[in-house]
């Protein structure tokens, strides 16, 4: 079952292999492949002391931060990378769901 897997890594002849950190990346980072991606959801918050936290809700180990929203958004695209490198070591599937997001008011 390939879910949202990109086709071009759903396609691999062992369904349960995760592609090499360096595949990833240049899947990822290919300005002349559109087809390719993994979709991650993150969630970005100022932070009172200045900058951005940035955390991925479907990797819970990536999170980083940034002065501004673009540094923590590239900064989270490599801790995202570097999980998925991670799990490729320790044989652990690619997540292919995304998160449900949900609003939960505490009063």
């Amino acid at each position: 079952m390939t879910g949202n897997l990109p086709r071009k890594l759903a396609q691999n002849e062992d369904r349960d292999a995760v592609p090499k950190l360096g595949t990833l990346r240049r899947l990822l980072c290919s300005s002349t492949s559109s087809e390719v991606s993994l979709k991650f959801h993150v969630t970005l918050q100022k932070d009172p002391q200045g900058g951005y936290v940035v955390r991925c809700l479907e990797l819970p180990g990536a999170l980083s931060q940034g002065e501004t929203e673009n540094e923590a958004l590239a900064n989270i695209r490599d801790a995202i990378l570097t999980v998925l490198e991670m799990m490729r070591e320790q044989g652990e599937p690619v997540p292919t769901q995304p998160a449900e997001v949900r609003e939960l008011v505490v009063a």
